[in-house]
C-alpha cells in the first residue's frame, strides 16, 4: 500500500506546482516589434521555486540536435528530454521539448536550449502569460473580426459581399487597363501568398530584420493568440521593417 502512495507522489507534486504557478507576467520588451513577452528567466524562476518547495528537480538531456547555415550565422534545432525527479519517493517522469535558436557566433545551440526549456515548462504546467489574459483575448477577437469578419457568412456579411462584387464588376474596365507592371506585381503577390511559410522561415526573417532570438517565441505566441496565420505574421514583420526603414 505504501508503494502505491509513493508511486503517485510525483504527479501530485507536479499538480501542486501547476496550482501555485498561475501565470507569468510579461516583463520583457521587444523594441523593434513593440510588444511585451515572458522571458525565460521569469518562467524558470517561478517554476524552480515551486518545484524546490516540493523537493522536485528537473534535469535536461539533449537527445537530438542539428545546426544549419543561414544568411546571418547559424540556426540550431534541439530536442531535449526533461525529467522530473521526486526527492522523497524517487519517482521520475519525463517530457520532451523542441527549441530553435539563431546566432552569428557560437550561441545558437544555447539559445535553442533556452527556448526549449521555456516552452516545455509553460506547456507542461499550462502557464498563461500576461497581466490581463482577458485583454489579450479581446484584442485577438478584434483582430480576427477585422481579418475574417466576412467568413462567417452572416446575413450582413452576405449583403456586403454582394455589394463588393457589384463594385468589382463596375471597376472591371479599370482593372483591365492596368499596365503590365501592375499585373506582374499582382502575380508576384499571388505567388507569395500561395507559398508555405514555416516556423523556421518566420524566425529567420524576424532576426534578419533586427529582432532578438530570445524574443521571437514571445512575439510568435502573441500572434497566435491574435489568430494570425504564418503568412500574415510574415506580412507583419515586413511592415514593421519598412516602417523602421522609412523612419
Amino acid at each position: 500500500m505504501q508503494e502505491k502512495q509513493q508511486a503517485r507522489t510525483l504527479v501530485k507534486k507536479l499538480a501542486t506546482v501547476m496550482k501555485e504557478v498561475k501565470n507569468v507576467e510579461k516583463r520583457g520588451w521587444n523594441d523593434f516589434h513593440k510588444y511585451h513577452y515572458a522571458t525565460d528567466s521569469d518562467v524558470s524562476e517561478k517554476v524552480r521555486e515551486s518545484l524546490s518547495n516540493q523537493n522536485v528537480i528537473m534535469l535536461p538531456d539533449i537527445v537530438e540536435h542539428s545546426v544549419r547555415d543561414a544568411k546571418k550565422g547559424h540556426i540550431a534545432t534541439v530536442k531535449i528530454k526533461f525529467t522530473f525527479y521526486d526527492g522523497d519517493s524517487g519517482e521520475s517522469l519525463s517530457i520532451h521539448g523542441l527549441g530553435e535558436g539563431q546566432d552569428t557566433g557560437d550561441k545558437a545551440v544555447y539559445k535553442a536550449i533556452t527556448g526549449a526549456q521555456k516552452y516545455a515548462l509553460m506547456k507542461a504546467f499550462m502557464i498563461p502569460t500576461g497581466d490581463d489574459p482577458e485583454a489579450d483575448r479581446k484584442n485577438g477577437q478584434n483582430q480576427n473580426q477585422q481579418q475574417y469578419g466576412n467568413s462567417s457568412q452572416s446575413g450582413h456579411g452576405q449583403n456586403q459581399n454582394n455589394r463588393n462584387q457589384q463594385q468589382s464588376r463596375q471597376q472591371g474596365n479599370q482593372q483591365s487597363r492596368k499596365n503590365n507592371g501592375g499585373k506582374n506585381q499582382q502575380r508576384s503577390q499571388n505567388q507569395q501568398s500561395q507559398r508555405t511559410v514555416t516556423f523556421g522561415m518566420l524566425k529567420a526573417k524576424f532576426i534578419s530584420v533586427g529582432g532578438e532570438n530570445d524574443q521571437f517565441d514571445g512575439w510568435y505566441e502573441t500572434q497566435v493568440q491574435k489568430g494570425l496565420t504564418h503568412e500574415q505574421m510574415e506580412t507583419t514583420i515586413d511592415k514593421r521593417f519598412n516602417q523602421k526603414k522609412g523612419a
